[in-house]
């Protein structure tokens, strides 16, 4: 009985697996694009066949039927195994707009098999790279395009660009170069690009994708005007120029320009900054040598020049000597004055027919009977009048040669010559009384001014005799100061602009302590400038003072950006040559001769945290100074300061050993 209900029990289980229906099927990829295939094969183990069979995708509440076969009993047999391989196209006349995630769905009757999940896309992967992000102008633009499908299949078809630049392209395998050309006078600024990657069939674009790109066209400096109120200057006067820098599409853009004019003599040349889009003003002396300037205006190696005249015009100006009837006739002009002078002496009139060269000073004795005269003498352009005392038998102009008053009163020469001949008597017989005594009387130790003078110099410290109270210094054009050989040290700050208030301040306390040292300061936008000139330091010899302000400077910047976050980026570069000066309301207005202040801005500029010092100023100071050398700038070596020697403490522990030893 029992083995009876075994048997029962796996006849019905057997019954169950044949009324059970199996549908299996291959599964998709993850991913797949406009375009793509999908291979399906669908295996059917029926248990019952009615309804109909179908393939159908689904993505959403969307369906695409693929495949069907109706009535199924058409096609499948109860029991037999089958199999049915089917490509699906995902073309828009298949699919229509159906994308995102999707399955396959096989169904025979009410039995179902779904797939896994997978998505459909259109989109494309692009990335765009240019070689680099700024260019000159006419630079060749490498343009480097990759494209993958949304599947990871490198993209067939074509990349579109238009904007700045315009192009179609194929693009293979996924990847495309090209180069880009700009006209050389293109405008500077940023150029933007549309890119739009794609592919297509028969019926239109299938997968596609649009992104943007741009690069930056610098503005070039290339070219220099300089505008001219014409070509001729008078003496005497200031003459203005205009200058404008323009860039390679013309136009204009801002810069600090450098501005040298080149007298006649090519001697003691003068150098200053001018602004672009400003105006200049040269300042000329009467006795301005006259001839030919150059006024050469530059930029890095752009440049421009323009000549002018500095006419030759005779100038004198007349005076007369207080309290006395000298007349004095001096030539400031530039050129000989060779013509003729009216001397007004009450009724009468003199006429004097002179040739005097620039610089030159002729003197006339006024005479005329005794009284008082009203005098006048003019050059028919200028005159001067006063009220003089004359003496003398008739009017008379004549050149004063020193004796003439000695010849008109020799009694009173006389009587002047014998009380000074007995007055020296007296103090000859006094001296001779005074030295008697000389072993009793110790007079009072004076040291003469020169002597202390001389003895500080020995010791290094100098006398501030009237020392002015000038603390600033001003780039200007100077042609009548004073030319001195001074020192310059130039701290460029790179991030001057986007300094916070503590380093800012920092920055000004460091810089303040030039003033100890007898610098001036000059703020030139980015660049500190620090004059060491002997109008104000009383001493030539600034370069080791200018050198250890510099080298003090840089190490307190060291220790703040240390200990701070908001750095100080700095750099200082120092220089000596000759600058013409003079002090000026409070000021030290100065110009550069030749590059003395240009040079050390632009060693300034080459490096960040070290002292810079031009091959000239480390040749005055080559005991003193250790330093190693670094690139060139331009053809001007440059060297970076390690240490600096102090020689004086040296020297004085020689002096020590040298007399506990007794050779000193």
């Amino acid at each position: 009985m029992k083995k009876v209900g075994v048997l029962s029990i796996l006849i019905i289980l057997f019954s169950f697996g044949l009324a059970s229906a199996t549908i299996e099927m291959t599964q998709p990829l993850s991913s797949y694009n406009i375009g793509d295939e999908i291979y399906l094969t669908v295996t059917l183990n029926p248990s019952s066949v009615s309804g109909s069979f179908e393939i159908n995708l689904v993505c959403g509440d969307q369906t695409a039927n693929f495949y069907k076969i109706a009535p199924a009993e058409s096609a499948f047999s109860l029991g037999q195994v089958q199999k049915i391989n089917h490509k699906i196209i995902l073309k828009k006349e298949f699919i229509g707009n159906m994308s995102g995630t999707c399955d396959i769905e096989a169904s025979l009757g009410q039995e179902v098999a779904v797939s896994n999940k997978f998505m459909i896309s259109t989109d494309i992967n692009v990335n765009v790279k240019t070689d680099k992000y700024s260019y000159d102008p006419a630079e060749a633009i490498t343009l480097n395009i990759e494209a993958i499908k949304f599947n990871g299949v490198p993209l067939n078809g074509f990349v579109e660009v238009s904007g700045a630049q315009s192009f179609k392209k194929q693009i293979v395998n996924g990847n495309l170069s090209e180069v880009l050309t700009t006209p050389a006078t293109i405008e500077a600024g940023k150029y933007d690009l549309t890119i739009l990657a794609y592919d297509n069939d028969e019926s239109g674009i299938m997968n596609q994708k649009t992104t943007y790109a741009s690069y930056e066209i610098k503005q070039v400096p290339s070219s220099i005007t300089i505008s001219l109120p014409g070509t001729e200057a008078n003496p005497g006067e200031s003459f203005g120029f205009g200058v404008d820098l323009y860039d390679q599409s013309g136009k204009a853009m801002p810069a600090e320009l450098s501005a040298l004019v080149i007298p006649p003599t090519q001697k003691d040349n003068v150098q200053f900054g001018v602004a672009a889009g400003s105006t200049g003003n040269i300042s000329f002396l009467t006795n301005s040598t006259p001839g030919t300037y150059r006024l050469i205006v530059s930029l890095g190696t752009l440049s421009e020049e323009k000549t002018f005249v500095v006419k030759a015009v005779p100038k004198i100006d007349m005076s007369f000597l207080e309290n006395s009837s000298l007349l004095i006739v001096r030539n400031i002009g530039n050129a000989a004055f060779n013509d003729s002078i009216n001397v007004t002496i009450g009724e009468g009139v003199e006429r004097l027919q002179l040739n005097i060269q620039p610089g030159e000073e002729r003197r006339f004795n006024l005479r005329a009977p005794n009284g008082q005269y009203d005098v006048k003498v003019s050059d028919g352009a200028n005159s001067i009048q006063a009220s003089l005392l004359l003496t003398g038998r008739a009017i008379q102009v004549s050149e004063f040669n020193g004796l003439s008053a000695l010849s008109q009163y020799p009694l009173v020469w006389g009587f002047i010559a014998a009380i000074l001949i007995l007055l020296g008597a007296i103090l000859l017989i006094k001296f001779k009384k005074t030295r008697n005594y000389k072993d009793r009387i110790v007079p009072e130790k004076r040291e003469d001014i020169r002597v202390v003078s001389a003895k500080a110099h020995m010791k290094k410290q100098f006398l501030e005799i009237g020392k002015p109270n000038v603390s600033e210094a001003e780039s200007s054009l100077n042609m009548s100061g004073k030319k001195d050989y001074a020192s310059v040290v130039s701290v460029s700050v790179k991030n001057n602009s986007s300094l916070g208030m503590e380093a800012r301040k920092k920055l000004n306390e460091v810089i303040g302590k030039a003033g100890d040292r007898n610098g001036v300061v000059d703020w030139k936008g980015n660049h500190v400038l620090l004059i060491f000139s002997p109008l104000l330091t009383r001493t030539y010899k600034n370069e080791l003072i200018a050198s250890k302000v510099a080298w003090d400077i840089k190490t307190e910047l060291d220790e703040y950006n240390r200990r701070f976050q908001d750095k100080i980026q700095f750099n200082i570069g120092i220089n000596c040559g000759d600058l013409v000066s003079s002090l000026n309301g409070g000021k030290l207005s100065y110009t550069s001769l030749g590059n003395t202040v240009l040079l050390a801005k632009r060693i300034s500029e080459m490096d960040s945290g070290k002292v810079l010092v031009s091959v000239t100023f480390r040749q005055k100071l080559m005991r003193e100074l250790k330093v190693n050398r670094v690139a060139p700038l331009g053809n001007t070596d440059v060297f970076e300061v390690t240490r600096i020697a102090d020689t004086e403490a040296n020297n004085d522990k020689l002096k020590d050993l040298l007399k506990r030893t007794n050779f000193g």
